[in-house]
C-alpha cells in the first residue's frame, strides 16, 4: 500500500510504502517557512492525528498540519538582546539573558513598570516582557525610564526620586 504525504504547503515528502495491517512507523517532518509542523492527519480537516503506531489496510493520503509560532517581544530596556523569540504555541519559550554594561540582569517582567516578574510558563498568544536592571554603579533598580532623576542623601542613604516616585538604594 502507498501513502502519500500533502505536505499542504511545507517541503516535498516523498511517498511511503507499508504492508497491509503493519504500523506507519517513522513519519517525516516537512519544514515550512514561519510554520511550526503539528503533524499528520488522514483527513484536511485535521480531526485524526496519526502517529508512529497507526496501523493501515489501504492506501492513504496523510495531510500536514502547520501552526503560526507564538512570539515573545523582549524589550530589553537598553540591554542587549534578540528583540523577540518565536516558539510554538502552548510550549514553554526559552527567553535570553540580555546584557548591559555596568548592570546585573534581574529578570523579566510582563509589564512595563517592572512590578509583575514573568514566569515560565506555556503561552497560546503574543506577548511582550521588560527587562529588569540593577544599576551596579549607583545600587539602584531602574524601574523606568524616567526624564529627570534628583538625587539626595536622607540618614546616610542614597535617595534617588523619580517622577513623584522615591526609590531607595538597595
Amino acid at each position: 500500500n502507498v501513502v502519500k504525504y500533502n505536505p499542504v504547503g511545507g517541503s516535498s515528502v516523498a511517498p511511503g510504502v507499508i504492508k497491509n495491517g503493519k504500523v506507519v512507523g517513522e513519519l517525516p517532518v516537512p519544514v515550512k517557512e514561519g510554520k511550526f509542523f503539528e503533524g499528520w492527519y488522514t483527513e484536511a480537516s485535521y480531526t485524526n492525528a496519526v502517529d508512529a503506531s497507526t496501523v493501515y489496510d489501504g492506501d492513504a493520503t496523510l495531510f500536514a498540519k502547520w501552526s503560526d509560532p507564538v512570539v515573545a517581544t523582549l524589550n530589553a530596556k537598553g540591554g542587549a538582546c534578540a528583540p523577540s523569540v518565536s516558539f510554538k504555541s502552548n510550549t514553554v519559550p526559552e527567553i535570553p539573558t540580555p546584557t548591559k554594561e555596568g548592570f546585573t540582569f534581574l529578570g523579566w517582567c510582563t509589564d512595563s513598570e517592572l512590578t509583575t516578574a514573568y514566569v515560565d510558563a506555556a503561552a497560546t498568544a503574543n506577548f511582550t516582557l521588560y527587562a529588569k536592571w540593577f544599576d551596579n554603579a549607583n545600587n539602584f533598580i531602574i524601574l523606568e525610564n524616567c526624564f529627570f532623576w534628583f538625587h539626595y542623601i536622607c540618614k546616610g542613604r542614597k535617595i534617588r526620586t523619580c517622577c513623584n516616585r522615591t526609590y531607595k538604594a538597595h
